[in-house]
């Protein structure tokens, strides 16, 4: 009987080292949930097929038949995307963490190039009312602006913290935060140039 215990023993260690084994060897694949398990912050639907969803570990997902299938991709693990516009299927911006990074595509999300660094938290949210004219919001009161299509970033004001932006065109549009709303408009400077300004329109709190 107790011959039959150690060697009954000596068996289930056996097993159990080559279970450990096999598994140490094996290469772990994503299984559930599909496409990801990875939180969105973001969407946005160019047309009734084509949208884009981002979100944790820089985490940026397409798809091309209204979301009954999506291809996944990684712009940047220590990127966190909290907002997403895409001006038409190939042109579209990333806003979001890991100091207040931008990122640019004009090929539909294949590739990603990283166009701001504001030095904060997030950046929270960004859009672009036309091809060449956009803004980017985020924590410490960053507004950004670009006139050529995102390749460069001008700081316009500091302010409360911001969270969202929406321009109707180049020149009119909102942004907002916490307890505070602000709306773009334009005055003439001494030289008789137009110039943009953020105007405090909104205010609610202490």
């Amino acid at each position: 009987m107790i011959n039959f215990f150690k060697l009954f023993s000596i068996t289930l260690l056996l097993s159990a080292f080559n279970v450990s084994n096999s598994f140490a060897q094996s290469i772990w694949q994503w299984q559930e949930p599909q496409p990801t398990g990875n939180f969105m912050w973001a969407l946005d639907f160019i047309d009734e097929n084509t949208g884009y969803a981002a979100g944790d570990v820089g985490t940026v997902m397409k798809t091309t038949n209204g979301g009954s299938g999506w291809e996944v991709k990684i712009v940047d693990p220590n990127f966190r995307v909290y907002g997403m516009y895409f001006y038409d299927a190939d042109f579209g911006f990333l806003s979001g963490t890991d100091n207040g990074k931008l990122y640019r595509t004009t090929n539909g999300g294949d590739n990603w190039q990283n166009v701001l660094t504001a030095g904060v938290t997030a950046m929270w949210d960004i859009n672009f009312p036309t091809r060449h004219t956009g803004y980017a919001v985020g924590l410490s009161g960053r507004i950004y602006k670009s006139t050529d299509s995102g390749l460069n970033w001008t700081q316009q004001s500091k302010y409360k913290s911001f969270y969202c932006v929406d321009f109707l065109d180049s020149l009119n549009g909102v942004i907002g935060g916490g307890s505070i709303c602000f709306k773009n408009y334009q005055r003439r400077n001494e030289l008789g140039k137009s110039e943009s300004y953020f105007h405090r329109s909104i205010y609610s709190g202490n």
